[in-house]
């Protein structure tokens, strides 16, 4: 086989389905009301829009279950984080040592950070991913911490990964929501998603000039245009797996499923399922959304308040009614260009309430006449300034006057 792949158990999902498993078949609860979601035979299931992490429907989300090569998309993101993709990576022994799917590296090869997570996302090495956890934590349990401290921070709350290839460990779980926040992250790093969306590659293998095709796993990818990712995985304990994406007029929707026998039509009619049924509603756009808010005492009567935030909602197609309320107190003069002047208020039809700040686009200087009503120091500095000018006037009036009569008298 070209490249040298040793291949496993991973092209399990193409064997034919078995014959009972229309009874098998289990319909996802939607967390929003729309028509019912299509059944599937995957074990546990989540259909979650990428940008706002909205869940459209589920099956068994908390359900803690074997991730098989899933745990790649987290390994991938941690080492991104850490390593520039044009690194030079020393293949370390025990990388090499590492079985099942790999790229069949041997120790001391060199590859660039690049070239290890094509052959990791796209092909599913093992070797590789370990050789990139190894180079960039030093050891494979170091690594691994880095892994649940990262899956952590993303709102991971019911996982444990113990390895950064996903090959069984019976205290190495996650869980289908776990995996879809996983998921949606990795939706925020470009050239992952582009090495995950790419459904063949020639890799260099050191020493053998010509290196190796190496096809995605992710049969979705050549079979439905929209579909642009993430990942496949299987071992006999995880069952066939999928993390799949696809994208539909800029809107992109996420699926997991576990330990189904058709992870392409699960994840297919799914992700179908919830463009058909749903729309995204962009509430907010940062620095395009404007309102206008009055202003008592300035230059000008009205400022721009500008969104400093975007905020989209994902609602069920047909009689989704937004409504919107601009809160704010009285804003007086002056006003600063960036100051908060105003909130603006979504109330979406299952009662929740999304709210955007608003900033002044400009600065609204105060009329000299505000100044002085609003300021008490001023009006005192001003009144006490009229009277000693009053008072030099009249002195200076009546000093002119008296002059004037002592010029008028002869001398002597």
């Amino acid at each position: 086989m070209l490249l040298g792949w040793a291949v496993c158990g991973q092209w399990a999902w193409t064997q034919p389905p078995a014959t009972n498993e229309a009874a098998l078949a289990e319909r996802p609860t939607q967390y929003l009301g729309s028509v019912p979601a299509p059944a599937i035979l995957g074990n546990a299931a989540v259909v979650m829009d990428a940008e706002t992490g909205t869940v459209l429907c589920s099956l068994r989300p908390d359900e803690q279950m074997y991730p098989a090569s899933l745990t790649k998309i987290l390994m991938a993101i941690v080492v991104v984080s850490e390593a520039d993709l044009d690194e030079m990576v020393t293949v370390a022994p025990e990388a090499a040592a590492i079985g099942e799917t790999t790229m069949n590296l041997k120790a001391g090869q060199k590859l660039t950070v690049r070239e290890l997570l094509q052959g990791a996302l796209i092909g599913s090495a093992n070797d590789a991913a370990a050789a990139l956890a190894i180079h960039v934590a030093g050891s494979l349990r170091v690594f691994s911490t880095r892994m649940n401290a990262t899956a952590q921070r993303m709102g991971v709350r019911s996982s444990h990964f113990t390895n950064p290839h996903g090959l069984h460990d019976p205290r190495h779980y996650t869980t289908a929501r776990d995996m879809a926040l996983i998921a949606r992250q990795f939706s925020a790093y470009k050239e992952l998603w582009k090495i995950a969306a790419t459904q063949q590659i020639t890799l260099r293998r050191p020493g053998k000039p010509g290196g190796g095709v190496v096809r995605n796993r992710n049969r979705l990818l050549g079979e439905w245009d929209e579909c642009d990712g993430i990942k496949t995985g299987y071992t006999r304990q995880a069952g066939n797996c999928i993390a799949a994406s696809a994208t539909r007029d800029r809107w992109r929707l996420i699926c997991i499923v576990l330990d189904s026998k058709e992870i392409v039509a699960d994840s297919h009619s799914l992700l179908e399922w919830g463009f058909d049924n749903f729309q995204r509603i962009q509430l907010a756009k940062a620095g395009l959304t404007r309102r206008v808010v009055e202003v008592e005492g300035g230059i000008h009567s009205q400022v721009d308040a500008i969104a400093t935030e975007s905020s989209s909602v994902v609602l069920p197609q047909g009689g989704a009614v937004v409504q919107e309320v601009l809160e704010q107190d009285i804003i007086r003069a002056p006003v600063k260009q960036g100051q908060t002047v105003a909130i603006v208020k979504f109330h979406l039809p299952n009662g929740e309430t999304r709210a955007v700040p608003l900033v002044a686009g400009n600065n609204v200087p105060a009329t000299l006449w505000w100044r002085v009503r609003t300021n008490p120091n001023l009006l005192l500095g001003c009144l006490a300034l009229l009277i000693v000018s009053g008072g030099a006037l009249v002195y200076g009036t009546a000093a002119k006057i008296a002059g004037a009569r002592r010029g008028s008298f002869p001398a002597g």
